[in-house]
């Protein structure tokens, strides 16, 4: 008698090595799922860091990865149960099906954010998949929702594993750096009243996460010329619904490919002279406006570059940084 084996489901990734989706391979199969192979996880980003080009499908096998082995531990040492665990690796991999096309450069224009955008997902088709692999499906929403504290194992503004996942990847795609030991740091890692905490002997570790996520918003994801790209982008997609030619209900279940598509089409005379100048000549708009105080305004390195920069006085940086445009 020949014994037949099921041929397990996996996927080579670059930061992680060999991931087994086996046990959700429905979930991946989903169409809300698959759109994410098409969504650029740094949008606008490839055109300053041209290797930039992984998507939020990868991010969210990442994640998914990240949170099957911590939460392995957590469950065999009784912080969380099994039930808890399925549902947390479930939403590891679903987390960021809510996003739009180019994500957070067209999220302003969407009627839902991200996180609503996955939780209306999770009450329809998807939520039934999930539900199909035993997974309780409400308890996926509760985290969806920021309901339930676990949710911070994904979550959390410093220790979560999408964001860990992210920091790794980014960095490795665009300035070919990574944190250092968060592998390590991974490893003490835990659930307690409510937060995740760290074990003291980590506390180095994370302080040089933290230093690299600061070095990464200021060398990409707040570079100049990635700032630029996504205004220039976003007054594109500005110009595409004011024409009528897109409605913003449209964005959460579009791709990259899909909202490119739909600017190439266009006949709208800004649309059409940006898209020229950003996709077909990546001829990004230069001149920039520097605001700060007068002491600092010197200080700008302006060498070759076509800045301008307005001194102003400290009561008047006050009332910019008051202003309420500020505090969105």
């Amino acid at each position: 008698m020949v014994r037949r084996y099921r041929s397990p489901k996996i996927v080579a990734d670059p930061i992680c090595g060999i991931i087994d989706i086996t046990k959700v391979l429905p979930i991946v199969e989903t169409k809300e799922f698959q759109a994410l192979s098409d969504k650029r996880q740094l949008g606008m980003i490839s055109l300053i860091f041209r290797s930039a080009t992984h998507s939020r499908f990868v991010h969210c096998l990442g994640a998914y990865y990240a949170t099957c082995v911590l939460t392995d531990r957590w469950f065999l040492e009784g912080i969380i149960t099994q039930e808890e665990r399925d549902a947390l690796c479930v939403y590891a991999l679903i987390h960021d099906v809510g996003h739009p096309a180019f994500s957070h450069t067209t999220e302003d224009f969407c009627g839902l954010d991200n996180d609503a955008m996955t939780v209306e997902m999770l009450t329809g088709e998807l939520g039934g998949v999930i539900a199909s692999l035993g997974v309780n499906t409400e308890l996926v929403i509760r985290f969806a929702k920021k309901e339930h504290p676990l949710y911070r194992a994904v979550h959390d503004k410093n220790l979560g594993t999408e964001k860990l996942d992210y920091l790794v990847r980014d960095g490795f795609y665009t300035i070919l750096s990574r944190p250092v030991g968060v592998e390590y740091l991974r490893k003490y890692i835990y659930y307690v009243n409510e937060q995740v905490v760290i074990d003291e002997k980590v506390v180095e570790n994370m302080l040089d996460t933290l230093t690299f996520y600061m070095k990464m918003y200021k060398e990409v994801y707040l570079r100049k010329a990635s700032v630029i790209a996504q205004r220039m982008f976003q007054k594109m997609l500005y110009h595409l619904i004011a024409a009528g030619e897109l409605a913003p209900a449209q964005l959460p279940y579009m791709t990259d490919s899909e909202l490119i598509g739909a600017l190439h089409q266009s006949r709208e005379e800004t649309v059409c002279l940006l898209y020229r100048r950003i996709f077909k000549e990546r001829n990004l708009f230069r001149e920039g406006v520097v605001i700060r105080p007068e002491r600092f305004a010197s200080e700008t390195r302006i060498a070759n570059k076509h800045i301008s920069v307005v001194g102003i006085s400290q009561q008047e940086m006050s009332r910019v940084v008051d202003a309420p445009a500020f505090q969105r």
